[in-house]
């Protein structure tokens, strides 16, 4: 049998965007949320979800088969293909247990050992999205900079890490692109600050 509930309809406000001399009206503008926070809008994606869940019940099994066949062709134990810079070979490395890569870094001589310059699995722990953009070594080997985006908005934070230390350093550029260059100085970087 059918599931005949109604699907839910989000309300329209009419709200005016000006850019470049040229008009248009967002019916749907109120529901931008970017801080995940506003009640009236968690309600009606709530209403929706459920609605969906309803509708798609007698699908379950079917999706469970697909999304486990899905997940049965994913190579759990991967790396790239090391890419040499400056003296060192770069690597991200994926195992069984976790979802995110490790990403190392060794010296060019024999039996140098393997750093790690970022386990993504460690610094996704306490978000519910994460993702490491991008990260970009000084000329020097001796800094990281790298952008995070925790929201899924592609609106990234970039950071600074010591490489000799491993710690972060407490300079942040925030609502940015993930692409982020460094200047031959080793102190200045170029990165695209978005508009909010």
């Amino acid at each position: 049998m059918v599931n005949r509930l109604k699907a839910p309809v989000a309300k329209k406000i009419a709200h005016v965007l000006e850019m470049h001399g040229h008009k248009r009206t967002d019916h749907y503008y109120w529901m931008r949320d970017d801080e995940r926070k506003h009640p009236e809008i968690i309600d009606h994606l709530n209403v929706e979800n459920n609605y969906l869940k309803s509708m798609m019940v007698h699908t379950e099994t079917f999706q469970e088969k697909l999304y486990s066949e899905m997940i049965g062709r994913l190579k759990k134990e991967d790396s790239s293909v090391p890419v040499r810079m400056r003296g060192y070979w770069y690597q991200a490395k994926f195992d069984k247990n976790h979802e995110y890569p490790v990403h190392v870094r060794r010296k060019d001589h024999d039996n140098a050992k393997e750093e790690i310059l970022f386990d993504v699995n460690e610094m996704a722990k306490e978000y519910s999205y994460f993702n490491l953009g991008g990260y970009y070594i000084s000329p020097d080997n001796k800094i990281a900079v790298f952008a995070t985006d925790t929201l899924s908005r592609r609106i990234y934070t970039i950071e600074f890490k010591d490489l000799s230390t491993g710690k972060i350093l407490k300079d942040k550029l925030e609502c940015a692109s993930d692409q982020v260059f460094w200047a031959n100085d080793n102190q200045t970087v170029f990165y695209i600050k978005k508009d909010m």
